[in-house]
């Protein structure tokens, strides 16, 4: 795969009144967050999304700082709490888990959301009136058992009066399936990313979004460190 490349690269205007993230799954925060900060260092980003941290409940976030901003992280072990056999298999095993890096002066609080047995993380960001929200779905993951719980975190959501951004690697292709976009699409969300997401030429990373007042467009980046591309999306007034 090409080295990414910010300069070059065609992206979504980004202004004073614009928010704009940069999901991306890692495949191991620790091997690569200095990777990660040089594909991003060009980028007017708000925030940073990113899936497979694979960090553990104790471990030390100072290794995966990035200059700039400010890091919340939710490991696999701190995310299920079921007597269900695939997800206490799940908790049990190492990898997983998402994050989230907030540039400082930025207003981004992380919200406890209700135990809905998901790797999730819900943070509120009140400069924009939006809820951000960073989910990994493992191939493990039953999909049936997954939607459900996922329409329990999205009836959560529905109590605030927010722009809400849902976005991560579900693991399921948008290509061949719409099974999770279906769920979404039926709780208003719009999906956004239309090219593929891993050099595979599958579209498992996605971006839902429901909104009243901001514009957004996803796009698309290649990156060097992972199989999976890496997505901007921006949200302009």
């Amino acid at each position: 795969m090409p080295k990414f490349v910010t300069e070059n690269v065609a992206r979504p205007d980004m202004e004073t009144n614009t928010f704009s993230v940069f999901l991306m799954n890692v495949q191991g925060l620790s091997g690569h967050v200095a990777d990660l900060a040089s594909c991003t260092r060009h980028l007017q980003l708000n925030c940073i999304a990113v899936t497979e941290t694979w960090l553990l409940a104790g471990s030390s976030l100072e290794s995966v700082q990035i200059d700039g901003f400010s890091f919340h992280s939710r490991p696999r072990s701190g995310s299920y709490c079921s007597s269900h056999p695939a997800l206490v298999e799940l908790q049990g095993q190492r990898h997983g888990g998402v994050g989230l890096f907030c540039r400082n002066g930025l207003v981004c609080d992380v919200i406890q959301a209700p135990n809905v047995n998901l790797e999730c993380l819900v943070c509120a960001c009140d400069s924009f009136d939006m809820l951000l929200v960073v989910i990994y779905r493992p191939p493990s993951y039953p999909l049936s058992l997954f939607k459900e719980n996922l329409s329990m975190l999205l009836e959560w959501l529905d109590s605030f009066d927010k722009t809400v951004a849902v976005m991560g690697d579900f693991n399921d292709d948008v290509l061949t399936s719409s099974s999770i976009c279906h769920v979404m699409m039926a709780k208003g969300f719009v999906q956004h990313v239309t090219q593929p997401t891993t050099e595979r030429g599958t579209l498992i990373d996605h971006v839902y979004v429901k909104t009243s007042v901001y514009d957004v467009q996803s796009l698309v980046l290649p990156v060097y460190f992972s199989d999976h591309e890496s997505i901007l999306s921006s949200f302009t007034l």
